[in-house]
This record gives C-alpha cells, structure tokens and sequence, in this order.
C-alpha cells in the first residue's frame, strides 16, 4: 500500500497545481493571506524561484528605501536606492522569506524587468547583513548576454555581490560568461566557489563569446570538488592555452565525475582535459567539436578514452556532433576502438562522417549486449559512405535485444534468409517496447512488401521513419513500410 499524504503535502500539491496555471502568482499571493494553514506552503512556492533581489530587498523597512525614476541604465525605468544607512536589525523583515528562496537566476533582464539596484549599493547592502542574505539557495545561476555596452558593465559590477550569496548548500552552479572584461573577476568567483561551496555536484561553464579565457585555468580548482559529478564546458571561441594545463595527470582531480560534457573548436583542445579526469566511475561523456575533425583527431580522441581503464566498465553513454562542413570520412577500424567499453547503452555520431558496414555492425552486436540506442547522422550535403545492409541489421537485432533506437543508412533492397544465431531451444530475445527505426537520407529499397515482414521479424513491435524528400521515389517506399509497421502495433 502506498503512504498516505499529510495535510501539508496535500496542500503542496494542490499549490504546484494553481502556480502553474494562468494568474498562478497572484493565486498563491491570495492563499497565503487566507490563513495560517496556507500560507507556509503558498510562499514557499512563491519564493522558490527567484530572478531578481529587488522583490526580497522590498522587505526591507519602508524607510529604508525609494525607488528613484530615471537611470543610466536604458532598459530600467527606476533604481532601488536606499535613504538612510541600514542597521543589522532591518534585515529581521527580509529572514522570512530570503530562507524560502532555493533558487536564484541573475540573467538579461526580461521584459517586465523594470526595477534595477546599481551593484555598489547591493554590496553596501550584503556587508550589514548578519548571515548569508539566501542561506537556503541550492541553485545558483548567471548568465550574461550581448545586449549593450551597459549592461556588460552592469555585469560585471554583479559578480562580486554573486560571491557574496554562495553557501556550503550549493548544489548546482551555471556560469554563462558571455563578456572578456569580466575576466578578473570571474576567475576570483570559481575560487570562492570551491572554497565555499564543497557539496556542488553539477557545474555548467559557458565561455562561448570569450576569446581571452582559457578553460583549463580552472581545472585544478574544479578538480578540487569531491562531490562534483556532472561538468559541462562551452568554449567555442579562441584558443585555450593547453600549456596551461599539467602533463602529469592528478588521479585526484574530479574523483566523482558521472557525466562529463564539452564543446570546443578543436578536438586537440580536449585531450588534455579528458586525461586529467580522474574519476572511474564515469559514465556519460558528451563531445561537441566546431572545428575541423579528421579521423586522425578522432582516433587519439578515443584512445584517450581507452587510456582510463576503469571507463571500459563504467561508460554507458558516448555521444559525439561536429560541424557538418568540418568531417571527413571515418573508417570503421576508428569506431572499433569503442568496442572495449562493454557497457555501453547509447552511442549517437552527429555529422561525424562514421562508415558503417555489416562487419562494424556485427562487431558492435557483440560488444555491446546492453545497447539501447545506437544513432549514426551523417552530413547531408556528402555522399553517406555507409552501406550496412539488412544482415548488418539482424546482427543488432540478435545481439542487442534492449535496442529501442536505430539510426542510420540502411542499405535493403538484398532480403538475406535469416537464421537466429543462437541455441534453437533458447527463446528468442527480442526487445519488449517499441523499437524506432529512423532511416536516413539515401537509404535504398527495391521491394517493400517483402522488406516489412523482414523488420517485423527482427522488431515485432516497430515504428520507421524515413528522413528524405517527399519527392524522392525512396520516400513513397519507406512510406509504405511506415504505415505497414504503424498497422502492426494496433
């Protein structure tokens, strides 16, 4: 039997309910001034997400503060300022709700935005204040945008009043630098977070319009947080100083890293990254790559993964994307490489340029029994090399019986006699859900009526999609296989 809810959980529930729905802010506004009952819950919903520190600073007493119309900054209408100094008993007001506040988003400001605070006076502000002004946030999160020379400068103003609201509760950080002049101050901000904030377990870094920043500035400190296991880097722009990072690898440094994700212009960027990861419990790493990728770069890319023993048991997700205009061809003997990590569940390459043929299908069959996704995306604009057939397809099929996604060129105009390769007195393992298969641009069809049969025997309960024009000869084809395999699952 299920627990029963309390009264309060009921009333959560029914609160997450009316803040979702239209007017849901001035709903709760209401609830919480109805009774005592509802008004813990009612603001804690309310109070849960903040974008902004002008509605918690109107707490203050109303002598305190003015709100002065007209400022320097064109999007704004009005500024808080303050008009007298603040003593440590004003601060009673605002406890109440800065403790409900668990997440706090300082970004561009929105539409609706029309109320700012000059950083000199919020930092005026946070020195008189007793204790941290949230002491509850566990997600922290700042991003910057190219709007006007201003509001850069308002940024960068900010962060050293963001370094003033990290707490040890801190469990998630985003920090979306899109500005070089915000340099000096964001390399004291990753400082103070590895210092005051040691249970962050997920950490989102954006450089994308920054040519100054060099991500491995930051990797001895980041490597510091014992808890930390999920990093994402955005580096899209410049060139990372690789010398800046150490050649002897620290087999301490990011201990607990799960997933690991990164985008660079050049896949040599990454390498030295990857080694110093010293976590061997690793299971997800996500590459992005917008500059030139050669099967060279691809090949030391996955040798570098080979390098970490304990990954061969523990990765469970490899996902690769390239710029379409950047790939080259990558021969199947490159992709065998990953043939080691015997865990795999997922395997996606995104305008990679991966050949795939029977024999690379077969030996993934093998390698990998607990695959459930295995997508290949080739550029559209080049000639797939690929040329894996419908016996490439049954190996998958008889060796990868959890597969729930399929991806690829498919080559099935030769019907082969299939013959399951296992003992005739086991049961036939076939996948229990619904099995896509989505075919991409050029793959190739004689005869569908006899091509249907065939993918239902390998997949009983199958969906296809064919990626081409409607204008294509192939898409009528592929159209009669979809609707016959869509007739199948009713």
């Amino acid at each position: 039997m299920h627990s029963c809810l309390c009264i309060t959980e009921i009333l959560e529930e029914i609160f997450e309910h009316a803040f979702a729905a239209k007017y849901g802010s001035s709903t709760l506004a209401v609830l919480a001034r109805t009774c005592r009952v509802f008004s813990e819950p009612a603001l804690d919903i309310l109070w849960r997400k903040q974008t902004s520190l002008i509605p918690l600073l109107k707490c203050l007493p109303q002598d305190l503060w003015i709100l002065c119309w007209g400022t320097k900054y064109e999007n704004f209408r009005e500024a808080w300022a303050l008009t007298r100094d603040i003593v440590r008993e004003d601060w009673v007001s605002v406890r109440p709700y800065a403790r409900r506040i668990k997440i706090f988003e300082h970004g561009p400001p929105r539409e609706s935005d029309r109320c700012m605070i000059q950083s000199k006076t919020l930092l005026r502000l946070l020195d008189t204040c007793p204790m941290s002004l949230l002491p509850n946030v566990t997600q922290l999160s700042y991003a910057t945008a190219f709007i006007s020379p201003w509001w850069y400068e308002y940024d960068a103003t900010f962060v050293p009043c963001l370094v003033r609201l990290l707490n040890k509760n801190l469990a998630q950080i985003t920090l979306d630098i899109h500005s070089d002049i915000m340099r000096e101050e964001v390399d004291v901000m990753m400082a103070d977070i590895c210092l005051q904030c040691p249970r962050t377990s997920m950490f989102y870094l954006g450089l994308e319009r920054s040519s100054l920043f060099s991500m491995f500035n930051f990797t001895d400190r980041l490597g510091s947080l014992r808890h930390l296991h999920t990093l994402e880097i955005d580096f899209l722009e410049g060139k990372p100083d690789i010398t800046a990072l150490p050649k002897n690898s620290q087999q301490d440094l990011f201990p607990s890293l799960r997933k690991f994700g990164l985008t660079v212009n050049c896949a040599e960027y990454a390498f030295p990254l990857i080694e110093n990861i010293g976590s061997s419990d690793l299971e997800t790493i996500n590459i992005n790559i917008r500059g030139p990728l050669t099967a060279f770069s691809l090949h030391i890319l996955f040798m570098t993964f080979r390098c970490n023993t304990p990954w061969l048991s523990s990765l469970r997700s490899v996902t690769l994307h390239a710029k379409e205009d950047t790939v080259h061809d990558i021969p199947p003997s490159t992709t065998q490489l990953l043939t080691v990590f015997s865990k795999l569940r997922s395997v996606c390459f995104l305008n990679i340029g991966i050949v795939l043929n029977d024999d690379l299908a077969s030996k993934m069959a093998k390698a990998w029994p607990d695959l459930e996704q295995l997508a290949i995306q080739n550029p559209l604009q080049k000639q797939d090399p690929s040329n894996l057939s419908l016996t490439g397809l049954a190996a998958l099929a008889a060796g990868c019986p959890k597969l729930s996604l399929l991806q690829f060129k498919l080559d099935a105009r030769d019907i082969p006699d299939y013959v399951i390769p296992r003992n005739p007195l086991d049961p036939v393992e076939v996948s229990k859900g619904i099995m896509r298969l989505v075919l991409s641009q050029g793959s190739q069809i004689d005869d569908q009526s006899e091509v249907t049969p065939f993918l239902l025997l390998l997949f009983p309960k199958l969906r296809v999609w064919y990626l081409g024009l409607e204008k294509e000869e192939l898409y009528a084809r592929w159209s009669d296989v979809t609707k016959q395999t869509r007739l199948s699952l009713t």
